[in-house]
């Protein structure tokens, strides 16, 4: 059995910013800041997250830079060619994103839970 799920949390390092694909799709690139340790220990690592259609949509409505954010998904390597050479990325293909308080409506408490999108496939990805 194989298994790929990852929970990262932590914060924005940006805006969402939404793009669309040549068919139409919405995407989201983030970078979400998780810090671990404490004092002169602590450090901060940074993950690329990439949010589809609705999720995305979600983000950019109610996200931004600094929001807390919890992202459940799945790691994705990635290659492309650029001058000539392999670039390689891991990054999070995001199912589900769970946030604390929107961006509008700052006195709310409660999380908010974005629904999970279809499977996007190669095919999607227009750039």
């Amino acid at each position: 059995m194989s298994n790929n799920l990852v929970v990262l949390q932590g914060n924005l390092g940006q805006d969402v910013e939404v793009r669309y694909t040549g068919t139409g799709k919405a995407v989201a690139n983030i970078r979400v800041a998780v810090s671990s340790g404490s004092g002169e220990k602590k450090k901060t690592d940074w993950f690329s997250c990439v949010l589809w259609e609705g999720l995305a949509e979600q983000a950019q409505q109610n996200l931004g830079k600094g929001s807390e954010v919890t992202v459940i998904g799945r790691l994705q390597n990635r290659k492309w060619e650029k001058d000539g050479k392999d670039v390689w990325v891991t990054e999070v293909v995001a199912t589900a994103l769970a946030y604390g308080q929107p961006r509008a409506e700052k006195s709310s408490s409660q999380a908010q839970a974005a629904p999970v999108s279809e499977e996007i496939t190669d095919d999607d990805i227009g750039f």
